[in-house]
Formats: C-alpha cells, structure tokens, sequence
C-alpha cells in the first residue's frame, strides 16, 4: 500500500507545492473571475494554469488565482497580511493549489499534507490549530483552465504535519533519499539557517539539531 504525502509552501510571492512527483508554483494572488480574452497569437501555446479559475463549495464567487489574476485584473487580492492564514483568500487559493496538486484525478486522499510556517508563528498553538481547521477534511473545488477545460476535484487531507520554514531547507542537505541522516559531521555541527523569503525573513539556529531560540527569529522584511 503506498502512502500519499505532499508538500505545500505557502509562500507570501508563491505558493511552492510538490506532489511526489512534479513541482508546480501558482502566485499568491486571488481576484473575482475574470474571463480570459481571445489572444492575437493564436498559435501560442497555452500554460493551463495561467488563467486558473476555481470555484469552492460553499462558496457563491468564483475565483481566478495564481499568474491570471496578477495579470489580468487591477484590484487583485494578495494573501499576505500579517497572519495571511486568517485572509478571506487564502482558503481560495489553498484549495486552488490543492486542485492543481491532485493532476489528473479526480477524487485524492492526502494521508499527509506538509506545511511550513515562519519560525516565530510555528511555536504559535494558535496558528497550528487555523491550519488544522483551514486544511484538514475534504475540500470540493470546480477547475477550470487556459485551454477552457474544466474538471470537478475532491481532495481529502487526512493529516497536517507543520515545520519551521527554514528547517526543510536544512533537510533537504542532511537526509538521504529514504530519510535516514546521511551528512552526520554537518547534522551535529552549529548551524544557522536563513530563509530569505517574499516578505519575510527567517532565522533558524540549531546546535546539534537542537533550537536556540535567542539566535531563532522571524522578521518582517
């Protein structure tokens, strides 16, 4: 039995998302449906994402997230406030990448999905227990493309894990491909990470894996 796990990267620029398979980045960028207009180069080959609609269960509005909205419309939502979970986009938009994530199929159950969060918010009870609420449980979205194709999605999320942004970036550099230490000498050496993001800077110091949380921070820059 195989196990489904991916990864999702909110970013404030772009939201980073890995499927175990292919890597997709969709702009943190929402708006009201804005029809996409007959293009003078007709023989332009189109990317389906970038014009990418999606409409969400429960929901009256339909959306267009991602490169279409940052293009296309003058009065476009960016989901970046301070706690950009809380932003009235942002379920749109994550429900949106989910969507993407899920291919071709229709019908997915995620055993994990995994998130990041700023160094500073991720020791926050309160923004673990927005994500749970936000991203766990089944999420009914209608895609539709750049190419006029459209498809009906039902993603369940069965569990969330969440890890200080930097920390994946430190992972990636000491793990092997099936998960195991594999640069010891660097694992349990002083290190410090810093993860120069869209508005956000992160600062994650670890002594032998271990947290110092005086030379740990996250900054507003």
């Amino acid at each position: 039995m195989s196990i489904s796990i991916w990864s999702f990267d909110d970013g404030y620029g772009d939201n980073k998302l890995y499927n175990g398979s292919k890597v997709e980045i969709i702009p943190s960028h929402c708006t009201t449906w804005k029809p996409r207009m007959k293009s003078e180069l007709s023989s332009k080959e189109l990317d389906p994402l970038s014009h990418l609609g999606v409409e969400v269960e429960g929901m009256r509005d339909r959306f267009l997230v991602g490169q279409g909205a940052l293009e296309q419309s003058s009065s476009l939502t960016w989901a970046g406030g301070n706690n950009k979970h809380k932003d009235f986009y942002f379920p749109v938009v994550a429900k949106a990448c989910l969507g993407v994530m899920s291919g071709k199929l229709a019908k997915v159950d995620v055993d994990v999905l995994v998130m990041g969060l700023p160094v500073k918010a991720e020791e926050s009870d309160e923004r673990h227990e927005l994500l749970q609420e936000t991203m766990i449980g089944e999420h009914k979205v209608l895609m539709s493309y750049a190419d006029g194709k459209r498809s009906k999605k039902e993603i369940t999320v069965k569990e969330l894990i969440t890890k200080k942004q930097p920390f994946g970036t430190f992972c990636d550099i000491i793990l092997g491909k099936n998960g195991e230490i594999s640069d010891r000498d660097l694992a349990s050496q002083f290190n410090v990470i810093v993860d120069i993001g869209t508005r956000t800077l992160n600062i994650y110091t670890l002594d032998a894996l271990e947290p110092i949380t005086e030379l740990s921070d996250t900054r507003n820059q």
